[in-house]
Order: structure tokens, then sequence, then C-alpha cells
């Protein structure tokens, strides 16, 4: 996209943080290098959500490669300059993307019906694009209180691991969003968003 990627990665050995670091910091050396500039090109820290079922995995395939066509960039997935569906139509001839993982799960000739079905409106990607749709952070507050006796949400840190982390996993469900407990219980975020 003009202002922003969205890059599906699986973590392994090397933490998402580490990842994310080395293919900012070697595009940024790239672009700076090709257009004779210098200073930073990305603004602000990425936004990361974990994947959790295929459901979901399916649906952020989807929401990447139709990105494009719901800006009015393009008119078809397929027909985008820069995204990575060429390399899942090609066979994942040498290229950037590893695209077994997606067509181990699914033939390509499903998968390119599936990624030009529209996504409904309603299907809420990464934090930043639920805005309306979370608890407010009075909402998460009462239900902390009223569900499990927390007197402010902070107090979530004197639990136990397992039992932060039920807790955590539970007011996620509830509607908060990580960025929003990170802010309200000074937990960090990997923490909140493995729980």
């Amino acid at each position: 996209m003009p202002n922003h990627v969205h890059i599906l990665l699986k973590e392994e050995n090397e933490g998402l943080s580490s990842v994310v670091k080395r293919i900012s910091a070697a595009y940024a050396l790239f672009y700076n290098k090709k257009y004779e500039r210098v200073g930073h090109l990305f603004q602000d820290r990425f936004k990361s959500e974990p994947v959790n079922d295929e459901s979901y995995f399916f649906t952020l395939i989807r929401y990447i490669h139709q990105n494009p066509v719901v800006a009015g960039l393009s008119a078809d997935v397929a027909s985008y300059p820069w995204s990575s569906w060429k390399e899942y139509e090609s066979g994942n001839r040498p290229s950037i993307c590893n695209t077994m993982p997606v067509l181990r799960r699914m033939p390509i000739a499903q998968l390119r019906e599936l990624v030009n079905e529209p996504l409904s409106k309603a299907v809420r990607i990464l934090d930043y694009d639920k805005t309306n749709c979370f608890a407010t952070d009075d909402e998460v507050r009462e239900y902390l209180s009223e569900r499990y006796g927390l007197r402010i949400p902070a107090d979530i840190q004197l639990l136990t691991k397992d039992r932060r982390d039920e807790i955590l996993h539970d007011i996620k469900e509830y509607g908060a969003s990580i960025r929003q407990l990170e802010r309200l219980t000074g937990i960090g975020f990997s923490i909140i968003r493995r729980a």
C-alpha cells in the first residue's frame, strides 16, 4: 500500500520484533540509498496480532490481498503490482514470499476464489481497524471489577501467571484490545498477546 504494508509472518526462533526490525532496517537502507536520502521511513511501531485458528488465517489472507481493491488502487486482487498474489499464481517460484504454508492448506483455484470474495465490512482485523467494535476503558474497568473483583486493572499484576493469563484471555474475548489492556494494566504487549 502507499503508506503501509501488511505481512503475515510465522514466528519461530527469532522474535517478531527482531524480524520486523531487520526488515524495516534493510528496506530503509535500500530506499534511502536508491533515493539519495537519509532518515527514518517508518513513523510508528508495527501493529501485530496472533493468528490462533485457520479461519482467521484465511480471513487475513483475504484481507491482505483485498486491501488495494478496497482502497481503490486496483480493480481486482490479481492486478495490484505490489501484492504477493502473483507469487501464489506463479507456484512459488523463487520469490520473497513463501506461499507453500497457504497452498498446502488450500489449492490455488479455491484460494483464488476465496481472495476474490469480498470481505464483509463487519470483519474485524487488527486493533487499529476495530476502533468502534471494542469495549471502552470504563467498560473494561467495570468488567474486571465485577467479574474478578479487581479494584483497578493494574491489580491483575498481583495474580499468578496462570490466573493473570486466564483473565487477560477472557477480557480480550469480552472486547478489550491488546493496546488498551497494555495501557490499563501496565502489562507488556507480548504477554497480553500470548494470553
